[in-house]
C-alpha cells in the first residue's frame, strides 16, 4: 500500500532546472540558483533568505542571453522547516503575474 503522507499535494507540477539567479526582498539581497519552478512558482537554493510574505524581485538570464526578471511574494522558507538546520536553505516564492517571457521559458523546460 502506497504511503499517502508522501504523495504529492502541489496542484502544479514542478519542473526541475539549475539556474543561477539573484534576488532582492525588502532590505535582503542574495544569489542562488533555481532549483524547480512551476508555472506559477519558483523555489530558490540560497544561503540569504527573505522573510515570508516579502515581495521579491527574481533575475535570472536565459540561454539566449535575455535577463528577465520575475517579481512575486515569500511564501515559505526552509526556516520555517521542523529540522531547518538539517535541510538545504531556501525558499518558495509565487509569481504575482507571468510575463510573456517567464511562460515562454517555462513551456521550453516542460518541452525539453
Amino acid at each position: 500500500m502506497a504511503d499517502e503522507s508522501k504523495s504529492e499535494k502541489r496542484r502544479l507540477t514542478r519542473t526541475v532546472a539549475r539556474v543561477p539567479a539573484t534576488f532582492v526582498a525588502g532590505d535582503t539581497c542574495g544569489n542562488g540558483h533555481i532549483k524547480n519552478l512551476s508555472r506559477d512558482g519558483l523555489f530558490i537554493r540560497t544561503e540569504t533568505l527573505p522573510t515570508k510574505g516579502d515581495s521579491i524581485e527574481v533575475i535570472f538570464f536565459l540561454q539566449n542571453g535575455n535577463k528577465l526578471e520575475i517579481g512575486g511574494t515569500v511564501r515559505w522558507t526552509t526556516a520555517q522547516l521542523a529540522q531547518a538546520e538539517q535541510a538545504t536553505p531556501g525558499f518558495g516564492m509565487h509569481i504575482d503575474e507571468q510575463s510573456n517571457a517567464y511562460l515562454e521559458f517555462y513551456e521550453q523546460l516542460l518541452a525539453g
